[in-house]
Formats: structure tokens, C-alpha cells, sequence
């Protein structure tokens, strides 16, 4: 641990020029932040070292100084020559030491070693004979030679002798309760999630977030998230690809239609906005868009729909948090193997509807009742421009009554108060983002009872919170008036029961737009309406919020503005090894809704779900996925 914090200081010494602008107490919260990711480097590198001693209890011997020597030799010098590597590349890299010199390497050996200055090799050769005197000298103090023993605490004598059954029952314990703390240390605590990158990361300036990452865990960490994404789902040449995408974007805009004028939904063009984002709601089990669905369900969120502007024909682009957040806060597709949340290198070279509000004079918040370390969902959020993070450790024990942290109706009434501070103390426009939980298994949610069906319950409670929460903030002018609400959910849903996991029905969400700040569009006879209708997906969501507000979007290039008339009309989702697209094809005889499904594992026959008689819809989603890859591969 020592060494670790030693080394953050000498790190940002180093890069004074970096860090010289930030004060002492910016230089003290890098370090604190880092000591989480460092207590799991150490406790990796002590894990197996304990292990050996566990062992050496029970089976005395020579054997076990000779073991210890050469191991932690090996594991001080990578430990000493990955800091080392880290310190010199950060300057040229522009983040901590991860997995890509290694990809590099091995990919072009010859290009990678002639892209450094001859110079590098001289001081690199001489760190590395640096680091193995340093280490010789260090473990031959703790295991001096033989001769010497009798002045050290390694004796011969004892280390051969067979301790008395109590003492090695005792020390084999006490050596137990060492290794259940080390565990914890790896693991990075008791909550649900585990350590990874972004835990470190506490502000958005990015370069005192690096500085708290440990680079021996990020290029351990790193090791198991690296994959060769270019090679993955490789369905056609990459001409054949970028004529099949043209295709997409062309034949799905219907041309009657894109001489039409953008609606206006906004009487404001800097609202306030708040983002709900709700733990797996169903559109299935929706009313305002089956009406064929228990009432009972969503009465809110039908309601919203009568009241506000619901999407009729909006999709989640996949089944888990952490890819539904990627594809609604930064707008990237959802993938079937993978997940970009969780590696931070990629995170690091995403476009953010957070820091593109930021840099329009917004105050980005985000709101979990839950442990917002889950899925590195803390790296994402810093990275993407947000300033405040309220998670479960904002709330007290008693108010974490849930498995999963607080429940829905407190992390509504704590939002519900923060508002009305802001509005009354006159502050810069907010976005904030809620993210709902009382809806995830084992929905536990607390003193309501609704519907037999737990999950069903779940949706009805958390519905329930967003009705009262919605009210509440409309009996408010103050408040209401200057404010832009949107929900929709995260991912797709298990209920109701019946809808397989690979349909298109289950990956269609609601999302409906409120708010004081709200103007309906109307038809041609000056009626306002209450749905809109444009086929897209959660990636569409940035632009499309962004395009009413006048603020750039282009770089943003899988996100569509579904109120733009010129906007091509599909979506895509994904789920394990397997994908669907659906499609509105535009051509003289009218439009035509066209769908297919994928299971990457028997790619030659179309799930029962298609509608694509002829083969556009293949072509496409599969052009979609190559390129989303080939885009992965770059970030």
C-alpha cells in the first residue's frame, strides 16, 4: 500500500506539468480515491504469498523460503516495472496503463518498437536493471543466507521444526481471517459490485480521475476485457457493408414526408430537464400501447401518454443496465457479447448528452437508490461529464431498506426537494437523471400490494412513485413551468410472461415526454396530438432531445433525430449472440414495415419473427453490427 501511494505522488510529481494547476486538496482527493483500487492490487500480490504460508503450517520446510523468494521477486518486479511503464507512456498515452501497448506489440511488433525514439530502449533497459537490484537487495535483507540466519527471523531450524498441533490450528486461523480480508480487499468490498477502473474516478476532470487509478490493477483488469473487435461478426467485406448501411439510411426515409417542417416541442429552448429512467418497464405491459395490458400495471404512465407525448413505436436496444444507460446517456448501440460500460478505455472516447449539455450551461446530475459502482457505471457517469452522483450512500441504513439500496418513493421525495432548492435559489439550468430500482428482482418493494404477481407489483409501486412524484412536482409553477420530464426504461423486461427473450415485443418501451416546458405538435386541422409514431431506438434519444433544443449533434453518429422528417425510420436492438432490426421501407408504392431476427449461431435461418421477404432487412441489421464493431475496435 505503501508503494502504491508512494507512487500516485511520484506519478503526479512526474506530470507536474498536468497536475502543478491543481491545489492540495485536489493532490489529497486523488489519493484517498486511490487507495480502494490500491488495497486490491496489494491484496492480489499478497494473496498468493499467504497461501504459500497456509501450506507452510501444516508442511514445514526449506522449501517454502526458497518459493517465497523467487515468487515475490517476480511479483515485486512486474509490479515495479508496470508502474514504471505506466509513469513514462501517460505523457504520450493520455491514460493509465492498460492492455493496448501489449495489443500493439503483438499485432506489429517492428512498427510498435520503431514508433519509440532510440533513447527510450537505453532508459528503458536501465529502469528494468534498476528494478532488479533494487529487489535483490530488498529480498535478500528478508532472506538473508544461510549462515546469516541466526540474526533473522527466517531460522533453519524453525523453519523445519513441526509446531504443536494448537499453535498451527491457531495460526492456521488467524492466517484464514487474513486471507477473508484479503479477499475483501480484492473484491473491493462487500457491496454487489466488484472493483473495477472506474471506481477510482470522482470528478469530471478527467486527468485527477486517471491519477487515482491503480496501473497495475487497470493492465490486470484490462487483460480480461481485451478482444480483437474488428475480427467479431464479420458477415460481409467492408464495401459490401458500407453500400448495405447507404441503403438503410436512403431507402427508409420517406420521402413524402421529409419536406416536412421539424415540430416545435419546446416553448423553452433551455429547460429544465429531468431524465427517468425506469428499471425494466415492459411496453408490453403497458396499457397506453397494449390495450390488451392490465390496466392495473402502468396507470401513470398511461396516463402521461393521454396527458403528454408518448413514442409509439420506440425500442430498448437491449436486456441490462449498464448497455441500456450506453445507448440513452452516450448513444451507443447495445452489443451481444460485450458491454462498453465496463471498459473505462473505451468509455474514455464516447460522446456524452450529459458533457454536451455541460458545455451549454447545464448542471448534470445523476440519481441511483442503488450502488452506482455496479458495472463501472461511476467511471461511465464521471467520464460523461456528470458533476453530482447521488447513489445509496447518500441515503441512511434505515432508508436502504431494499436488497438493492433505497426504494423508489425516498429517491423520488430526496430529487423532489433538490428541485425546489434549485428553483427557488435561482441556479443554472439542471439535467437530471433518476434511475429507478424497485422494479429489478427480487422486487421487494416496501408496503404495497397491488397485483398477486411480484414483478407485475413491482412495475405497479414504482408507476405509483412516478405518478405521485410527476403530481408533485405540477402542483409547483414555479417548478412545473420551466420544466421538461421524460421517462422511459432502461432495457427490456421478463414480464409478461410469454414473450420470448429473442422478440421483437419485448425489446418495444414506452417513452413519453411531460413537463410544463412541453408543447404538443398539432395536425393539419390545429389538433394537438399526443403520439408520435417515428420508428427508432434509445440511441435516438440524444439527438432527438438535443435537435429540439438547436445544440449540435452530428458527432453523435449513431443517434438519429426521430423529429426530423428527413430521418431514416428503423431500430435495432441485440441480446447474446444475436440481433433484430426493424425497418420502414419507403419507395413509390408506400411504406412497408419489414423485420429480422438473428441468432448469430444459425445466421442462415431468420428467427420466426422476420418479415423480410426480401433480404433487405439481413443485409442491414448485419451491416449494422459489422460496423458497430468495426467503430468498437476504434474508441
Amino acid at each position: 500500500m505503501g508503494f502504491f501511494l508512494v507512487g500516485t505522488l511520484i506519478f503526479m510529481l512526474y506530470h507536474f506539468g498536468i497536475y502543478g494547476q491543481y491545489g492540495l486538496r485536489d493532490w489529497l482527493q486523488v489519493m484517498i480515491h486511490s487507495i480502494p483500487q490500491d488495497l486490491t492490487a496489494a491484496g492480489y500480490i499478497v494473496a498468493l504469498p499467504l497461501v504459500l504460508k497456509l501450506v507452510h503450517i501444516w508442511l514445514p520446510g526449506e522449501w517454502y523460503r526458497h518459493v517465497l523468494f523467487w515468487l515475490l521477486g517476480v511479483l515485486f518486479f512486474l509490479a515495479l516495472l508496470l508502474w514504471a511503464t505506466d509513469l513514462m507512456l501517460f505523457g504520450h498515452w493520455g491514460f493509465r496503463l492498460d492492455a493496448t501497448p501489449m495489443i500493439y506489440l503483438i499485432d506489429n511488433p517492428a512498427e510498435a518498437l520503431a514508433s519509440a525514439p532510440w533513447w527510450w530502449y537505453v532508459v528503458g533497459i536501465g529502469i528494468i536493471a534498476l528494478i532488479v537490484y533494487v529487489i535483490e537487495r530488498l529480498l535478500h535483507k528478508l532472506f538473508p543466507p544461510a549462515e546469516r540466519t541466526h540474526s533473522h527471523l527466517w531460522r533453519e531450524e524453525a523453519a523445519k521444526k513441526q509446531e504443536p498441533l494448537g499453535k498451527r490450528v491457531l495460526h492456521t486461523l488467524g492466517g484464514l481471517l487474513l486471507a477473508g480480508l484479503t479477499f475483501l480487499c480484492i473484491r473491493g468490498g462487500v457491496s454487489e459490485s466488484t472493483m473495477n477502473v472506474g471506481r477510482a474516478y470522482f470528478s469530471t476532470e478527467m486527468n485527477l480521475n486517471q491519477a487515482a487509478v491503480n496501473p497495475v490493477f487497470s493492465f490486470f483488469y484490462s487483460l480480461g476485457k481485451q478482444k480483437n473487435y474488428s475480427e467479431m461478426y464479420r458477415f460481409m467485406s467492408n464495401e459490401e457493408c458500407d453500400a448495405a448501411l447507404e441503403e438503410l439510411y436512403r431507402k427508409t426515409v420517406n420521402i413524402a414526408d421529409s419536406a416536412s417542417v421539424r415540430p416545435a416541442l419546446l416553448k423553452t429552448s433551455r429547460p429544465n430537464i429531468l431524465l427517468v429512467i425506469l428499471e425494466s418497464f415492459s411496453g408490453k405491459a403497458c396499457h397506453a400501447l397494449y390495450p390488451d395490458a392490465d390496466p392495473r400495471v402502468m396507470p401513470e404512465l398511461t396516463r402521461l401518454y393521454g396527458e403528454g407525448l408518448g413514442w409509439t413505436r420506440f425500442y430498448a436496444t437491449s436486456w441490462r443496465t449498464d448497455r441500456g444507460l450506453a445507448s440513452i446517456l452516450a448513444s451507443y448501440p447495445a452489443q451481444p457479447t460485450t458491454t462498453v460500460m465496463k471498459d473505462q478505455s473505451k468509455c474514455n472516447n464516447l460522446q456524452y448528452l450529459p458533457k454536451r449539455l455541460k458545455e451549454e450551461g447545464y448542471r448534470p446530475q445523476f440519481v441511483y437508490g442503488g450502488d452506482v459502482n455496479f458495472t463501472n457505471m461511476l467511471g461511465f457517469l464521471r467520464t460523461g461529464g456528470v458533476e453530482e452522483v447521488v447513489s445509496m450512500n447518500n441515503f441512511s441504513r434505515a432508508e436502504r431498506m431494499q436488497q438493492w439500496g433505497a426504494p423508489d418513493h425516498l429517491v423520488f421525495d430526496r430529487v423532489l426537494r433538490n428541485i425546489k432548492d434549485e428553483v427557488s435559489a435561482g441556479e443554472a439550468p439542471f439535467f437530471k437523471v433518476v434511475l429507478t430500482l424497485s422494479s429489478h428482482e427480487p422486487y421487494d418493494v416496501p408496503s404495497f400490494k397491488r397485483l398477486e404477481h411480484p414483478f407485475a407489483n413491482s412495475f405497479a409501486y414504482t408507476d405509483s412513485c412516478l405518478g405521485d412524484f410527476i403530481g408533485k412536482l405540477k402542483a409547483d409553477p414555479a417548478v412545473w413551468d420551466n420544466l421538461l420530464v421524460i421517462a422511459m426504461p432502461d432495457h427490456c423486461s421478463y414480464y409478461p410472461e410469454g414473450v420470448e427473450f429473442q422478440e421483437p415485443d419485448r425489446y418495444h418501451i414506452p417513452m413519453v415526454w411531460t413537463g410544463g416546458a412541453l408543447q404538443l405538435p398539432t395536425d393539419g386541422e390545429g389538433k394537438e396530438l399526443h403520439t408520435i409514431d417515428a420508428l427508432g431506438d434509445q440511441t435516438d434519444f440524444a439527438a432527438t432531445l438535443l435537435g429540439q433544443m438547436g445544440i449540435p449533434h452530428e458527432d453523435f453518429n449513431f443517434s438519429k433525430d426521430l423529429l426530423d422528417p428527413a430521418t431514416p425510420r428503423y431500430a435495432f436492438y441485440d441480446y447474446p449472440d444475436g440481433f433484430g432490426i426493424l425497418a420502414d421501407v419507403c419507395d413509390t408504392t408506400g411504406v412497408q414495415s419489414i423485420c429480422y431476427v438473428q441468432d448469430n449461431q444459425q445466421k442462415d435461418v431468420p428467427l420466426k419473427w422476420s418479415n423480410d421477404p426480401k433480404g433487405q432487412a439481413c443485409r442491414w441489421g448485419r451491416a449494422f453490427l459489422q460496423r458497430l464493431f468495426d467503430d468498437l475496435d476504434k474508441r
